[in-house]
């Protein structure tokens, strides 16, 4: 029992009762008025086991004995009567505090079932908050309509700010969706069917959302029919999924359409209705050459670019998608041939216009079209793709060389030493060849591999080439990166392959321990192992950031001593005997850049050079 203030009060309340019963009763008995006062007793019996239980029933029953024996006293009746009555008291102690405790176990668990009924809602609220998720109830006899208070909230509404109705929910709707809310509420009350649609909603501020509504009519105990349902926002579930069909339709690098959505969209428009159907397919150029000189992110500008020329020159009609790695296809409707080469040709001049930073945009185009119900759409597809591939070759190699030559260009605007150093190797590596006796074919690829030996340091980042402080381990790895970057620069051209092969290997050692394969000796092919030595000696007496330039003999004593360690013993006699001497009296200087540009077997290869 909890022994608050409520319960001192309850023990006075008793205690001035059970006083006044006695007292009254003494009164009349000793008056000799006979009159039944015993009833006044009853009322602490009553109060005491209601309020208190087993010790109110105890109490009640002392109560009653206490009673008895004062009535021995004081009360003239007989003892048969005096014992009746004890056992009435006793009796009426009994059936109360039985009905007592009834009544407090019926009250308990009513307050137990109150206090689950009370969670309950609480986590329904909660529940209905976290979820988005409001309530309404209609009574369709009387119209009165009910909203749960998340369902104000939905609507960025205070809760009981106003009187809802279900007009007033068909007011809060987009102005799109107010007829879809109107019918679709007309027939579930008319077909007494289910509701379960999705709608949008227009709160205060002006801003929308997406809600699902789901209903259905019930009816009560009182046979009265009720339009019963719920509100649930799913703006982010909407927008999840609308992301999830977007992408599954687009590329993610250009935001076009991809394979997949082009491939349905042939297959829906492949009718008699959208004859002539052309289709062009778009082929980038370089892309390859691109990513391996300057890196896929460059790649991917690349092709981000050209996207945004394709679409510029596109029809509003007309269906663009991404249709491989640098291949993008065109679908136009009801266009005959002569308008595709026209779309075409607009999409070139939108290429040409447009570059990246480091090349200018082009691509090879291909175009063929459906003329009648009976053509194969797949067939033109393919001769589409047969002239994209027959106009690819036939303008490749200027690209390719028009590349190349940009990636030097680059490289010797970014770091000017790097073009004069190019330029001294490729001298003195043609001089080597030419005192080795070397066919006039030999000695010219000695020229380029000299002006191309370092164009894989286009991908080097300048603040290391240019470091003035000793490299990191790091940094010296992505050093030893370049003749490997120089290699798939130059494979990408096939009239360049050749030399691709001999920039692989100029940092080999003539003992095995260079990089990036560890050849030695005639394993090292020998325009490599000549331009090993041409550059070695060019570096030690050129200029660096971490170093002043050694002078020509120290420079050639070094070679010497790296005889069958890192040089090729034969080239390096070649060069002491034939020509260091020449070096060593200026004889080059004058004249490297002019013979840096002289002869080469390859006309082609001189204008891709720059060397012509």
């Amino acid at each position: 029992m909890n022994w608050g203030k409520d319960v001192y009060l309850k023990m006075m309340i008793l205690v001035l009762l059970t006083i006044s019963a006695f007292t009254i009763s003494y009164i009349f008995f000793t008056n000799g008025i006979q009159i039944i006062v015993q009833n006044t007793l009853y009322l602490p019996i009553l109060f005491a086991c209601y309020w208190f239980e087993e010790i109110g029933f105890a109490y009640a029953v002392g109560l009653s004995f206490t009673y008895f024996a004062f009535s021995l006293i004081f009360n003239p009746e007989t003892l048969e009567i005096k014992l009746s009555r004890l056992f009435v008291f006793l009796l009426f102690s009994w059936l109360i505090h039985k009905l007592g405790s009834r009544i407090r176990g019926q009250t308990r668990l009513l307050g137990q079932i109150n206090n689950r009924l009370e969670r309950k809602l609480l986590r329904l609220n909660t529940a209905e908050k976290l979820a988005h998720l409001g309530s309404w109830e209609i009574d369709l006899s009387t119209g009165k309509t009910t909203w749960s208070d998340e369902l104000f909230r939905l609507f960025g509404l205070e809760p009981g700010s106003f009187e809802p109705t279900q007009e007033k929910r068909i007011e809060l709707a987009h102005p799109e969706d107010q007829n879809l809310i109107r019918e679709s509420t007309k027939k579930i009350i008319d077909e007494q069917c289910e509701l379960e649609i999705e709608s949008r909603i227009v709160k205060p501020d002006g801003s929308q959302r997406w809600v699902l509504s789901t209903g259905y009519i019930i009816m009560d105990e009182n046979k009265s029919h009720k339009f019963v349902g719920t509100l649930q926002d799913i703006t982010e579930i909407k927008l999840k999924q609308d992301e999830i069909l977007y992408m599954s339709y687009h590329d993610s690098l250009t935001g076009l359409y991809n394979r997949r959505f082009f491939d349905e969209e042939l297959l829906r428009l492949d009718t008699e209705n959208n004859l002539p159907i052309s289709i062009i397919i778009v082929d980038v150029n370089g892309l390859k050459l691109t990513n391996d000189a300057f890196g896929h992110r460059r790649g991917d500008v690349l092709l981000q670019r050209t996207a945004e020329a394709l679409k510029v020159a596109c029809r509003k009609e007309d269906i663009l998608a991404r249709w491989g790695g640098d291949e993008f296809i065109i679908l136009l409707p009801k266009t005959r041939k002569k308008e595709a080469e026209m779309v075409a040709d607009r999409m070139k001049s939108m290429c040409g216009s447009m570059c990246t930073d480091l090349i200018n945009i082009t691509a090879s185009f291909g175009w063929d079209t459906k003329e009648t119900i009976n053509d194969d759409i797949h067939i033109v597809m393919k001769n589409a793709e047969n002239e994209m591939y027959i106009n690819k070759i036939l303008k490749s190699e200027g690209l390719r060389g028009s590349a190349i030559n940009m990636i030097l260009k680059t490289l010797h605007e970014k770091n000017p030493r790097e073009e004069q150093h190019s330029e001294r190797v490729s001298a003195i590596s043609r001089a080597i060849g030419v005192a080795m006796g070397l066919s006039e074919t030999e000695n010219n690829k000695l020229k380029a591999l000299g002006l191309l030996h370092d164009i894989g340091k286009i991908a080097i980042e300048e603040s290391v080439l240019n470091k003035p402080e000793k490299l990191t381990d790091s940094e010296w790895i992505e050093i030893k990166r370049h003749p490997d970057i120089g290699f798939r620069i130059l494979k990408s051209s096939p009239e360049m392959s050749e030399l691709a092969e001999y920039v692989l290997a100029h940092h080999e050692r003539f003992d095995g321990s260079g990089y990036p394969r560890g050849l030695k000796t005639e394993e090292i092919p020998l325009l490599s192992r000549i331009v090993s030595v041409a550059d070695s000696y060019d570096a030690m007496t050129s200029d660096r950031a971490y170093r002043k330039a050694l002078d020509k003999r120290t420079a050639l004593h070094e070679l010497v001593k790296n005889k069958g360690r890192q040089f090729d013993p034969q080239i390096v006699d070649v060069f002491e005997l034939n020509v260091f001497s020449d070096l060593s009296k200026g004889y080059y200087q004058g004249h490297i850049r002019q013979q840096s540009l002289k002869g080469t077997t390859n006309s082609s290869a001189k204008e891709n050079l720059h060397v012509s």
